[in-house]
This record gives structure tokens, sequence and C-alpha cells, in this order.
């Protein structure tokens, strides 16, 4: 006989808080740096915890991809690991907008782990390009 076992992640909405901040302007053709702040404020301790920024349209990822940030499509991927309850982290993005008319663009993120539910950055965050 087998028995059915069913696993299910925590949803941890209001206790993992995620936020995005950067430069209220950004000039094409320069890098600009953006930063995604995620705090565990749950009882649970993540593993393989991800923040995952969505690339705006007309931006793309000024940094450097290694074992930590992958560049998957539109998504630039940086991995924290593990998130102990009660810790921060802080990753950094490097971005470039190139285009022309590009006006107000917004940043999103979300944090994923194995652990837990996704988890979206808020508010997200927009900015001037000129």
């Amino acid at each position: 006989m087998l028995d059915k076992v069913h696993l299910s992640r925590p949803n941890l909405c209001g206790d993992l808080h995620a936020r995005v901040t950067g430069p209220g302007v950004v000039h094409t053709g320069e890098a600009a740096a953006f930063e995604v702040r995620v705090e565990n404020a749950s009882r649970y301790s993540l593993n393989g915890t991800q923040v995952v920024f969505a690339l705006p349209k007309g931006t793309d990822f000024a940094g450097t991809t290694d074992d930590r940030t992958t560049v998957q499509g539109r998504s630039v991927v940086l991995t924290i690991g593990r998130l102990p309850s009660g810790e921060r982290k802080v990753v950094t993005v490097s971005i470039v907008a190139h285009g022309e008319d590009l006006g107000v663009l917004e940043a999103r993120a979300f944090v994923r782990s194995s652990t837990a539910q996704s988890v979206s950055a808020e508010p997200s965050f927009a900015w001037r390009v000129e």
C-alpha cells in the first residue's frame, strides 16, 4: 500500500519583505545600480533564495554574470542562498537604458526559494529616463 504525502511551501506574504530602490533619473547609455533589499521576518529559514529582477523594455543588464548572478531572458537572477529567519540581504543589479523616448520605466522583482512561496517586491520602483 502506498501512502500519499502532500508537501506545501508556506506563504510568507507579510513576513518576507523585498523592496527595490534606485536613482530617480537614469541617463540613456549610462549604467545605473538598483538595490533589492530582502528581509526574512518569518519563523522559517529559507533555502535556495533568489531575487528575480525583471529588465524593463528599453534596458539591458550592465553587470557581470557569475555563479550567483545569471541572465535568463529578460530577467536577472541573483542567488542569495540561505536566508535565516530574522536576517536581511541586499543584492545589486546594474542596468543601462537605451533608445529614445523611454519616459518612465518600472522596475519589478520578486523573491523565490525552495522553502516558501514567491513574494513580489513592493512597491515596484519607477524612474525617469533622460
